[in-house]
């Protein structure tokens, strides 16, 4: 592996543990063998464009991978439809950048046994899968964007951001209060809106539930 390589396999070792007492320190032989294909992978061109955090543990991001811009959203959101997006399926490259460059913590039920078991073995063993290492991870929802994305960086954030409160609407599980048809569809045309005047962050916190 190249140095990059070992940095982001340093990286994704110590998300796996955030939830637990293990010290990577008492493990100086761990490693995170990925197979050939996701070698390639983790070698490709993946350009972070931007994130935003709407929620506690709610994360947005773009990311361009060959010149097609790609959101990632928590698995929460889904079912999300919009007419500048389709659900693709994953790839593996953002699923990496993204795990790493927004810090996404690994599920709470992680215990030692389990982490030794799948992920810290022994270092002549090769090409274990990185879908048995995944499932420690939340998941991800992946779209493709059919939009021309801004080019200013505030207009680009405040592009996101309506992003995200079209996908909140679209999920009553993640709504504060049971609002009514009308008033998600106003919130939905707030969406929509070419004002920039509009104050998005304060909208999504009024109807994003934090449970």
């Amino acid at each position: 592996m190249n140095r990059n390589i070992m940095k982001l396999q340093e990286k994704l070792l110590k998300l796996l543990v955030t939830h637990t007492d293990i010290n990577l320190a008492d493990y100086p032989n761990a490693k995170l063998f990925v197979t050939e294909e996701e070698y390639k992978t983790l070698e490709s061109d993946v350009i972070h464009v931007v994130t935003f955090k709407f929620g506690q543990g709610q994360i947005a991001s773009i990311y361009n991978v060959e010149n097609i811009n790609y959101l990632v959203l928590p698995e929460e959101y889904v079912s999300i439809k919009m007419d500048s997006l389709i659900a693709v399926d994953e790839k593996k490259e953002i699923i990496y950048v993204y795990l790493v460059q927004n810090e996404i913590t690994p599920l709470d039920t992680i215990t030692e046994e389990e982490l030794k078991e799948f992920i810290f073995i022994d270092k002549e063993l090769k090409n274990i899968d990185w879908d048995v290492a995944r499932r420690f991870f939340p998941s991800l929802s992946l779209f493709e964007i059919y939009d021309t994305l801004p080019i200013k960086k505030e207009n680009l954030m405040l592009y996101l951001k309506r992003i995200c409160l079209a996908a909140v609407c679209q999920t009553p599980s993640m709504h504060l209060l049971p609002f009514s048809k009308e008033v998600i569809s106003g919130y939905e045309a707030i969406a929509n809106s070419d004002n920039y005047d509009i104050p998005y962050d304060n909208i999504l916190h009024s109807i994003l539930s934090y449970q």
